[in-house]
């Protein structure tokens, strides 16, 4: 049952992050700048864009 509780609470904070970059590239931050802000990968920037 635990594991089912961490994984969901990844699939929330994943979820939540994928949130926080599309809400930056709508209001028209680049991937570079997403990527600064959120101390991400632009690589992972792009992936969650690409998906949009």
């Amino acid at each position: 049952m635990d594991d089912d509780i961490l994984e969901h609470s990844m699939d929330s904070n994943e979820s939540t992050m994928n949130n926080k970059i599309a809400n930056l590239y709508v209001n028209g931050y680049d991937i570079p700048s997403i990527s600064r802000e959120l101390n991400i990968s632009e690589f992972d920037v792009r992936s969650v864009i690409n998906q949009l």
